[in-house]
């Protein structure tokens, strides 16, 4: 386990990888999970203090912090990221307003029947779920920000802000090292990338899925939970197909329940 220590390049034709320090590690096969980095808010605004972000652990203790003494909060998109935030922040006791551009929550990832469920579920629990708007601004006071306005001027006060607008797969290694890369590292069945020693998973995936028959890079927390079960198995020779992802078809039904998103 080395930490403090970056990757810089691949050599797939050597099995090795470049370290920071200018040193190489040889490798029989390789697993890249280097996971993906949050799309920032390009707003006015958007550098204000107590404009969070959820990525890292860092991220989860800033926004802990927030939810230990904000009262209001505004939480921009209504994605994974944003509707398990809004739901946490619930729990907490704190008034919560989601703004969508999109007309439901999770419509691109779920379609709209599902989306439509979601939707329902968060405003039963008091979550003031605002769709097909658009923020124009994070309005803030003393260097914090203080509410968000929208592009109708209209304003949503909060105590603090977070914003779940998507992200980006960390997939630069890949695409130097000359793996086929197209939203993310592109890998079949198992998992295994272009080159047949190196082997992707998590949120840098984009994976061949079997039950549907096409490649999908799911942005969820379950997928990089079950994922490298798949990978380690495929690497160690074991057969398998089975790619476990969030939408699998044996996904229990507590995964549409307001306890899972809490």
């Amino acid at each position: 386990m080395l930490l403090g220590t970056t990757v810089t390049a691949i050599d797939p034709a050597r099995h090795e990888v470049s370290l920071s320090d200018g040193s190489r590690i040889g490798y029989a096969k390789l697993l890249l999970a280097t996971g993906s980095s949050p799309w920032r808010l390009q707003l006015p605004g958007a550098d204000l203090d107590r404009v969070l972000y959820l990525r890292r652990i860092e991220d989860s203790d800033q926004l802990k912090a927030a939810l230990q003494t904000a009262s209001r909060m505004a939480i921009i998109g209504a994605g994974w990221i944003g509707l398990e935030t809004a739901a946490a922040a619930r729990a907490a006791g704190a008034e919560v307003t989601v703004l969508e551009s999109a007309p439901l929550p999770l419509l691109r990832v779920l379609g709209r029947e599902a989306a439509e469920v979601f939707a329902d579920l968060h405003r039963e629990h008091g979550v003031d779920l605002r769709c097909g708007v658009q923020v124009a601004e994070i309005v803030g006071r003393g260097g914090q920000a203080v509410g968000v306005r929208l592009a109708d001027a209209s304003r949503i006060d909060a105590d603090a802000v977070i914003a779940g607008i998507g992200i980006t797969p960390n997939s630069q290694l890949a695409l130097a090292a000359g793996l086929e890369v197209d939203n993310g590292v592109r890998v079949d069945e198992h998992l295994r990338t272009s080159h047949a020693d190196i082997y992707a998973a998590g949120d840098v995936a984009n994976a061949f899925h079997p039950l549907l028959g096409r490649h999908i890079r799911v942005e969820h927390w379950a997928n990089a939970l079950h994922q490298p079960q798949v990978a380690a198995r495929a690497m160690l020779g074991a057969s398998t197909r089975r790619l476990d992802t969030a939408y699998a078809a044996d996904a229990s039904v507590d995964d549409v329940e307001w306890k899972a998103v809490s």
